[in-house]
């Protein structure tokens, strides 16, 4: 198929979009990404490209894993460090102990509330035009699940956390949260993505180096085929590819509750996304043209 993957290692400072924006003049490709980083975040972006967003949505639940640092004694508004400090305190001598103690209850699946400067809508308008006007609002929560939580250092006032996590998860509520549990005032200071399941940070290019080499699409891209998401495979023959892509259906079984199927051909190659209902599947998005 047309087009493919990047895998980015963002740079502080950028926002997501900025990092589409700046390679799709340097590649000439329409380009879009996964998964959200903030400004302030560094780690793997990934970016597709050409028919490739076509498979975005497929890739969205997948996994993620952070290295974060959490700074205690303040807390801000935007619960990270570029925002405004609303309340303070001395760190306890015993910080180290306490956050050991309370890391376990935030393991498993959990109502996490989302952050005011986010860009989740509510009534139709973004969370942070509306936090930025000053309204009161009640913040919405969603589900989410944390895999692994570890802490790996605690240095003074700042402690180093290892996150495995579902995506939608926001490493600002958990610092939030997590100086909530210990009795002192926390927000998130670094972030850095390292994976985004099934692609990892060691084999990103950094956006300086990729941009600084030749222009158009790249050798480094990835095949959608050979890092497929963690969905069913149903391997298909010619005629059911002809019948798929004709708008017909064909029989299937054993996909019961999948989301989707990725419907490969007998070379591998994506045929299309397809979905399961009543002991057929049928063509949700087709990948050719």
């Amino acid at each position: 198929m047309d087009g493919g993957i990047l895998l980015v290692d963002k740079p502080r400072g950028m926002t997501s979009a900025d990092v589409v924006r700046a390679v799709t003049r340097h590649t000439g490709q329409k380009c879009g990404h996964l998964g959200t980083l903030d400004p302030m975040a560094t780690g793997l972006l990934v970016v597709f490209m050409g028919n490739a967003l076509r498979l975005v949505s497929c890739y969205q639940k997948g996994r993620k894993r952070y290295l974060a640092e959490v700074a205690f004694g303040s807390a801000t508004d935007t619960y990270d460090a570029e925002g405004r400090v609303v309340d303070t305190c001395q760190v306890p001598d015993d910080l180290g102990s306490r956050l050991a103690a309370c890391l376990p209850q935030f393991v498993g699946k959990q109502q996490q509330t989302v952050p005011a400067f986010s860009a989740v809508r509510v009534r139709g308008r973004r969370l942070y035009d509306l936090a930025r006007e000053g309204r009161e609002m009640d913040l919405p929560e969603r589900e989410i699940c944390i895999d692994a939580l570890r802490m790996t250092a605690v240095d003074g006032p700042l402690a180093r956390l290892d996150v495995t996590c579902s995506s939608g998860t926001y490493i600002r509520s958990l610092a939030r949260d997590l100086g909530r549990a210990v009795g002192c005032p926390a927000h998130l200071a670094a972030l850095r993505r390292v994976e985004s399941a099934p692609f990892s940070v060691e084999e990103a290019v950094p956006l300086s180096a990729f941009l600084q080499g030749p222009r158009g699409i790249p050798e480094s891209l990835l095949s959608p085929e050979d890092r497929l998401p963690e969905l069913p495979v149903r391997r298909i023959s010619v005629e059911e590819e002809r019948r798929l892509l004709d708008g017909r259906r064909i029989a299937g079984a054993g996909f019961e509750g999948a989301e989707a199927i990725m419907l490969l051909s007998a070379d591998g190659r994506i045929v299309a996304v397809g979905t399961f209902e009543r002991g057929e599947i049928r063509t949700r998005r087709a990948m050719g043209g």
